[in-house]
């Protein structure tokens, strides 16, 4: 599980978060990890919580060049899951390499 903490002056993220992952969990693909659910807490920061791997492509490429296969399967699936979004009525609107889940 991938949790993400956002502190009160990211308070831009967490209405962003509340506005787009409510619906964005019910947008389905094999190519997208579904939203569980978004936890707000008066004791600690709210958190958008959602399953995904340990690793982004940020992480990943850190590592070193990927061999043009991989790189081009990456590719491949992020359009997938972007086009799905698309289909689905959705806009991701920030896909940085921090964002994109292995």
């Amino acid at each position: 599980v991938a949790m993400r903490t956002l502190s009160p002056s990211q308070g831009h993220w967490l209405l962003s978060a509340l506005n787009a992952g409510r619906p964005m969990a019910r947008a389905t693909s094999p190519h997208l990890q579904p939203v569980l659910q978004i936890i707000l807490s008066t004791s600690a920061s709210p958190a958008l919580v959602q399953p995904a791997f340990d690793v982004t492509l940020e992480l990943l490429l850190k590592r070193g060049p990927l061999p043009a296969d991989h790189a081009h399967q990456i590719f491949c699936q992020l359009t997938h899951a972007l086009k799905a979004l698309h289909e689905q009525g959705f806009y991701h609107g920030g896909v940085l390499l921090g964002n994109i889940v292995m």
